[in-house]
């Protein structure tokens, strides 16, 4: 994907953090970003299951949402 398109309305619906998230992977969509969320990093939508499977790190649940 090297592309996003998401309404001006539907964007402000998202948190803070999610749309900081989505206004720096719009700048690496062909890459994997790791997103810094306090003490750690995390992975998102597509690059999480990049990370999983070509990296293979450890996915684990995200608990508090």
């Amino acid at each position: 994907m090297s592309t996003l398109d998401i309404s001006e309305e539907d964007f402000k619906k998202l948190t803070p953090g999610m749309q900081r998230f989505w206004e720096l992977k719009c700048k690496v969509m062909d890459g994997v970003l790791f997103y810094r969320f306090g003490d750690y990093y995390v992975l998102y939508f597509d690059d999480l299951d990049i990370g999983n499977k070509h990296l293979q790190l450890c996915v684990t649940p995200h608990f508090g949402c």
